[in-house]
């Protein structure tokens, strides 16, 4: 059975190579890990209510490499995460 959680990120930490670039620019991020925690009851949200009912708490932690998606990750955001069985 597939379901989908709304969680908020609670943590980011962002990981840069060692060494300055080639013309002295600062490390380039290279990964943020990121803390999500599942957000609580849902006022008028109903899918959310329905499921923190049974999922009160938790917490799944990343590790993102894709430069491209960085700037959306911001303490307080808020993700739906989808879990779907997988086949075989």
């Amino acid at each position: 059975m597939a379901f989908r959680a709304k969680c908020r990120i609670t943590g980011v930490h962002s990981f840069s190579d060692l060494h300055p670039g080639p013309n002295g620019e600062a490390p380039k991020v290279t990964q943020m890990q990121v803390t999500l925690q599942p957000v609580f009851g849902g006022g008028d949200d109903d899918a959310n209510k329905q499921w923190s009912k049974w999922t009160p708490s938790g917490e799944l932690r990343l590790s993102i490499t894709n430069p491209e998606i960085f700037p959306e990750l911001m303490n307080g955001k808020t993700f739906f995460v989808d879990f779907s069985p997988v086949e075989g």
